[in-house]
């Protein structure tokens, strides 16, 4: 597959690069085809160095991007976030959409950019508790209470891709 799609790249790049060749060379046709033969035997060559030559730099570059854009790759990690405001004094406890293998990490993003912002007061891998923050007699009014929290952590291995 990783060789396929190297090829496949290498064809498609010498293609493009031939096409804008074309613009610049159109009314000399003899000049144009000569560029195309150029280009494509040394695609040619490259192709046949990518499919003898294991662990060259061009089937490594399209293997790197190839691990780097899996889907178990990105399947390792689960983010999930919503949004809050206090209603009262009491703590706010949210539950996660989808449960995570072990506590996340999680923040809160101050809305309206408040100097007092909520603690977390308990993070399970269910739920998340806030606590509102206190500074004494003075009451935060509810316009500022307004928060966005987002969880990041490994998902629970029944939402995982097991391919």
């Amino acid at each position: 597959m990783t060789t396929f799609l190297t090829i496949f790249n290498l064809f498609s790049g010498t293609a493009s690069i031939v096409g804008f060749a074309y613009v610049f060379t159109k009314k000399n046709k003899e000049r144009f085809i000569k560029i195309c033969k150029i280009a494509f035997v040394i695609t040619t060559i490259l192709s046949i160095y990518v499919l003898f030559v294991p662990g060259n730099y061009f089937k490594n570059n399209v293997n790197s991007k190839i691990h780097y854009y899996s889907l178990k790759q990105a399947n390792d990690t689960l983010i999930q976030e919503g949004s809050f405001s206090f209603s009262g004094f009491g703590p706010y406890a949210i539950k996660f959409h989808k449960p995570f293998a072990e506590k996340p990490e999680v923040e809160i993003i101050n809305v309206n950019g408040y100097s007092h912002e909520p603690s977390v007061s308990q993070i399970t891998e269910h739920k998340v508790v806030f606590k509102r923050y206190s500074s004494g007699p003075s009451l935060i009014p509810d316009s500022f209470q307004k928060y966005i929290w987002v969880a990041k952590g490994k998902p629970y291995s029944k939402y995982t891709n097991t391919e």
